[in-house]
């Protein structure tokens, strides 16, 4: 659509030999853009008597974003899975993904695969322990490979409050995103309404991503990539009917504003190694962690 309308305009100025000034409006940003790409995830596992999993199954079918960009150059799923998926102990793991092909533009959107897969992992593993009777924090624990990981959980926990009563009426969540070299631990306080509606009073959130160079940059970082997810895991929605986009605007996509946005709480654990990424750390744990508090 845009080279169509470059390619109109420079027509027009050709035709009246003057300047011809276009407007690119929001509706034509949201209407004609590139756009996440839709997941269906499934997840399944075979639990041992003491109550972990022995055999987990993740199974993850959507359009590849690859495909659209590369073609056939490189395998589909390069674009919706990454080696980190589930980052647990499992004696016996299987990742299964089947590419859809969906006439949709594709972009690559912030946190790109991880934001689907690990609001699968994180809320699967969140009712794993519940199943067991046992405390998410503890059960994660015990299936961890990663020390960092274990870092980022424990520091999370400890700053939110875990273990203590909750304010009333209200519950917490917590979800983890392990990579290398950056981790990011995220509990996460709300109240959900009579109406069924949520208001998140407190995210707490822990992040090592080894050596450190600008502790107030990073940390703008994380408390963007947090306001980001909580857009996405709240509202933000994108529909097609007949072919069109259906929104236009921010009266019908609606973005978190300054009321919604909680109090944050970032602590940065200083590591060693490489200085890691944390432009997109964040953002996957949000949409988990709200679902566990509910």
């Amino acid at each position: 659509h845009a080279v169509a309308r470059c390619v109109r305009q420079r027509h027009v100025a050709r035709g009246v030999r003057a300047p011809v000034k276009t407007v690119w409006s929001r509706e034509d940003d949201l209407r004609n853009d590139f756009y996440r790409p839709v997941g269906l995830l499934h997840q399944s596992a075979l639990i041992g008597d003491d109550g972990y999993p022995d055999a987990w199954v993740h199974r993850l079918t959507g359009p590849s974003i690859l495909r659209q960009i590369v073609g056939g150059k490189r395998s589909p799923a390069d674009s919706e899975l990454f080696p980190e998926i589930v980052p647990y102990r499992i004696p016996n793991l299987r990742v299964e993904y089947r590419e859809a092909d969906i006439p949709i533009p594709l972009g690559v959107w912030r946190s790109v695969a991880q934001s689907q897969n690990l609001f699968a992992v994180e809320s699967f593993i969140d009712e794993l322990a519940h199943r067991a009777g046992a405390d998410p924090v503890i059960y994660r624990s015990a299936l961890y490979a990663s020390p960092k990981a274990q870092r980022v959980l424990d520091a999370a926990a400890r700053a939110a409050g875990w273990g203590t009563p909750a304010p009333a009426g209200t519950g917490r969540g917590i979800a983890i995103a392990c990579g290398d070299p950056t981790s990011v631990a995220l509990v996460a306080e709300l109240s959900v309404g009579a109406d069924g509606g949520i208001q998140v009073r407190r995210l707490t959130c822990a992040v090592d991503c080894g050596q450190v160079v600008n502790p107030l940059s990073l940390t703008a970082q994380i408390e963007g990539g947090l306001v980001f997810g909580l857009t996405a895991a709240l509202w933000g929605e994108i529909s097609v009917k007949a072919g069109r986009i259906e929104q236009s605007n921010f009266h019908d996509y609606r973005m978190a504003r300054l009321a919604d946005v909680p109090p944050i709480d970032v602590h940065v654990l200083g590591g060693n190694g490489s200085p890691g990424g944390v432009g997109e750390a964040s953002v996957p744990v949000v949409a988990p962690a709200l679902a566990n508090a509910v």
